[in-house]
């Protein structure tokens, strides 16, 4: 059986966008579940590109493995800043994307 949930938050009040996607996936004992998730924060024009810097985008990864529940753990995570030129403004755009995954084996005895 595969289920898949998806939710679209937008708040043009608190200039945010946070899309996101669940997908559950059982089969043979095996129970599969994602989670993917966007977020954009805007922030407010720039006069100037002068005096902003841009760092490298953030990643994190981590995989976690639990043999007491048969489970399997991946997170990925990346944060970052674009800036888009939209009608003669410099715009900043603070994004997050993440990425979860987790493996749990529902047959006792068994790795995943």
């Amino acid at each position: 059986m595969k289920e898949i949930i998806f939710k679209n938050l937008t708040s043009k009040n608190k200039r945010i966008k946070n899309i996101s996607a669940t997908e559950i996936l059982r089969k043979n004992n095996i129970l599969i579940e994602s989670n993917r998730e966007t977020k954009y924060f805007i922030n407010n024009p720039l006069r100037s590109i002068r005096n902003i810097s841009i760092k490298k985008p953030e990643i994190h990864i981590l995989k976690d493995i639990d043999t007491c529940k048969n489970t399997k753990k991946f997170n990925w995570k990346i944060k970052g800043k674009i800036l888009i030129k939209f009608n003669a403004q410099i715009i900043p755009i603070d994004y997050e994307h993440t990425y979860e995954l987790e493996i749990v084996n529902l047959a006792k005895n068994k790795k995943v």
